[in-house]
């Protein structure tokens, strides 16, 4: 009985917590454009959004939840930054929205390391 309590808990632990799309990890989310543009020089390349079902998540994760299907948008977009404009949480389903930008930040160094 112990075995079957311990697995369902790691069954629902599991279920709740919040995926990250391998996408997202090579976009950069900026607050405003004001800070995007002292880092890099970007292109724009248009709106963005995501609209994801709360279900499987944590109330505790729904804000980074929210930056992650926003940046992996972003990326399908052919975008390597991003500015959020907006995220509506809803009761069953949160909305995020955002511009994508393709950005060239400046390379330094002698092992090719960027700054932002």
């Amino acid at each position: 009985m112990n075995k079957f309590l311990l697995v369902f808990a790691f069954i629902v632990i599991t279920g709740c917590s919040t995926s990250i799309a391998k996408s997202s990890l090579y976009v950069f989310e900026y607050k405003t454009t004001e800070s995007m543009n002292q880092h890099a020089q970007c292109t724009a390349l248009g709106d963005v959004s995501a609209e994801y079902s709360i279900l499987k998540i944590s109330p505790l994760d729904r804000t980074s939840t929210a930056s992650n299907k926003l940046k992996a948008a972003a990326f399908d977009k052919g975008a390597n930054t991003v500015v959020k404009t907006s995220t509506f949480y809803g009761n069953n389903s949160d909305k995020s929205q955002g511009k994508a930008y393709q950005c060239s930040y400046g390379v330094t160094g002698t092992n090719g390391s960027q700054t932002y």
